[in-house]
């Protein structure tokens, strides 16, 4: 279950009584993979959903109670949107940076 911190933007479908929403969520990135000693840590990211909404029934929209919607309903499929500016041609592997130390002074 993880815990939405902002909501940035938000999208109604009328047609499909959808809601499409991009928002700040908790433990949504590996920061650091686990080790021997310690176990895996994870930080926010900006991730988006789709969910069901009645506008009838559920609270009307905004940042603030879509917010607080979110965190009551954590049972939400939250998908990560990969950074923008993103080189998918530069090696970012830890071989790459290992040749940059393997030098003598």
């Amino acid at each position: 279950m993880s815990e939405v911190y902002e909501v940035y933007s938000y999208e109604y479908d009328p047609e499909l009584e959808t809601l499409y929403v991009e928002a700040e969520v908790a433990d949504a990135v590996q920061a650091y993979p686990a080790t021997l000693y310690e176990p895996e840590q994870w930080t926010h990211g900006r991730c988006h959903t789709t969910i069901f909404w009645d506008v009838e029934t559920d609270p009307p929209l905004s940042n603030q109670n879509l917010r607080k919607y979110l965190n009551k309903h954590q049972d939400q499929n939250w998908l990560l949107i990969p950074f923008e500016g993103a080189d998918d041609d530069e090696d970012y592997s830890f071989s790459s940076f290992r040749n940059l130390t393997n030098y003598s002074m």
